[in-house]
């Protein structure tokens, strides 16, 4: 008797996004149609960008509740900000805020990226106008990707749904040509006894 086989172990990209493909999944599966998956995804897509690190869950489910968006999307699209995608976000939303806004400290960290490579956790000492041109940065980030995640999301889900409906149409063809055929033999040797 051999032994079952293991299953090969995920790599870490495969394990981090685990949780965002099962809210995925989920949220593809719901019977509310694609323009409330969509608005989830796009929601979960605009607060993906914000830096409000430990708020992100909270915020989501409550702003997904105001708007009638799927959560679980909403939740699974704000499972890409962890701690391995954090500083990159951050130093997008600092570089995109940053091209918009004048002034601010020219000593902080996210000015000098080099620091952030030496120490990643200078990110968490960023002064207060720092702080507001990530927010700055995080709006105009979130806004272009929830547009362009709608989108794509919204065409997506129709075609999900639509290949659903072709195959529960050809399941329920192929069930009445069984059954047809089915009660037609049925029908056929009862009339020759």
């Amino acid at each position: 008797m051999t032994a079952p086989q293991r299953r090969p172990r995920r790599s870490l990209i495969s394990s981090t996004l685990a949780p965002v493909r099962l809210n995925l999944l989920r949220a593809v599966r719901s019977s509310k149609g694609a323009d409330y998956l969509a608005g989830g995804l796009a929601l979960g897509g605009f607060w993906l960008w914000t830096p409000i690190t430990l708020l992100h869950i909270p915020v989501v489910l409550v702003a997904a509740r105001l708007v009638n968006v799927s959560k679980v999307a909403a939740i699974a699209m704000i499972a890409l900000s962890n701690p391995l995608t954090i500083v990159p976000i951050w130093v997008l939303d600092f570089v995109v805020g940053v091209a918009l806004t004048p002034g601010g400290s020219p000593d902080s960290p996210l000015r000098h990226p080099e620091r952030l490579l030496e120490d990643p956790f200078a990110v968490f000492h960023i002064g207060l106008h720092d702080y507001l041109t990530m927010c700055i940065g995080a709006l105009v980030l979130g806004a272009l990707c929830s547009t362009g995640l709608f989108f794509v999301a919204r065409r997506w889900a129709l075609a999900v749904a639509h290949g659903r409906q072709l195959r529960r149409a050809t399941m329920v063809a192929r069930v009445a040509a069984a059954a047809s055929a089915h009660h037609g033999r049925r029908s056929g040797g009862s009339e020759s006894q």
